[in-house]
């Protein structure tokens, strides 16, 4: 995806420290890729998306994603 906006308050928070960002569909996956195959691959095991649950957003790091667009194949 991609960024098609600067950061702005959430319109549906109160409190402005908690911002948004506009983003646009930029491609599909060939194939899903489940939390479980992210959770039997041992190159994730020290990413926090599977370590710490509940997070909404977080950056996924490069060597990450080129290992679930593989899985995608």
């Amino acid at each position: 995806m991609t960024v098609t906006s600067n950061p702005y308050p959430n319109p549906k928070e109160d409190n402005e420290r908690f911002i948004v960002v506009d983003v646009k569909f930029k491609k599909q996956l060939k194939k899903p890729v489940t939390l479980e195959q992210m959770k039997k691959e041992k190159s994730f095991k020290d990413w926090e998306l599977l370590r710490i649950g509940r997070l909404s957003v977080m950056p996924v790091p490069k060597n990450i994603w080129d290992k679930i667009i593989k899985m995608s194949q």
